[in-house]
């Protein structure tokens, strides 16, 4: 799971980010680490929260409901159907905040970048317009973010068989040497039980069994 958290967490802040000060911000060169370090910064801080509540809310869904999801696998469902009640519950808890902040933001709360930015002398609207594109970029991270690691959480307690695996939820810490080496043996696995599969395969029908 770490990879995998670490690869949602990566590419939902520099892509959001990028697309965000090049576009939005008008900026042209958006790598410059007055524009690039606080924009990610800023992005990183309140999607991490976000993504911890929503793979928390999943694991411990599938530990809750981990036998309504076996009825369902039994019955033919796919791993998608069978855990669509729990991604549905995760996402909506992990981008709670973000709605509940976005629809008072502005009326009845004024943001601590719009208020530093007036109390510095720049003018209103300009800070009205940077913050309208902080808090749409947050919002843009923290669902990309969200629906990826909840994506890859069901993606990794119900296998290509559809069979619920929570044996595979470690309690141990996390260590990046290790998850990367089950990434790899992993991979190396599905590769070879592929080639086996196809090599125990028998003739098609089609194919006659003597040429003639």
């Amino acid at each position: 799971m770490f990879p995998s958290v670490l690869l949602s967490t990566a590419f939902s802040t520099i892509f959001i980010g990028i697309l965000g000060t090049r576009y939005a911000m008008n900026q042209q060169q958006f790598w410059l680490p007055e524009l690039f370090i606080p924009t990610i910064g800023l992005l990183l801080g309140i999607t991490a929260g976000a993504m911890a509540v929503g793979l928390s809310t999943c694991l411990t869904k599938v530990g809750q409901q981990a036998e309504q999801i076996e009825t369902y696998l039994s019955f033919g469902a796919s791993r998608w159907e069978a855990g669509r009640a729990v991604a549905i519950e995760a996402i909506r808890l992990a981008m709670l905040p973000s709605i509940n902040s976005m629809s008072v933001i502005g009326l009845i709360t004024i943001p601590g970048a719009m208020t530093g930015q007036i109390l510095g002398g720049a003018p209103i609207m300009n800070a009205v317009r940077y913050q309208q594109i902080v808090t749409f970029m947050v919002s843009a991270t923290t669902s990309l973010g969200v629906l990826s690691v909840v994506f890859f959480c069901i993606h990794h307690m119900i296998d290509t068989k559809h069979r619920l695996r929570p044996e595979r939820v470690h309690k141990y810490k996390a260590n990046l040497f290790r998850d990367i080496k089950f990434l790899f043996v992993s991979v190396w696995k599905e590769l070879f039980s592929k080639k086996d599969q196809e090599r125990k395969r028998g003739p098609d029908e089609n194919t006659p069994l003597i040429n003639h």
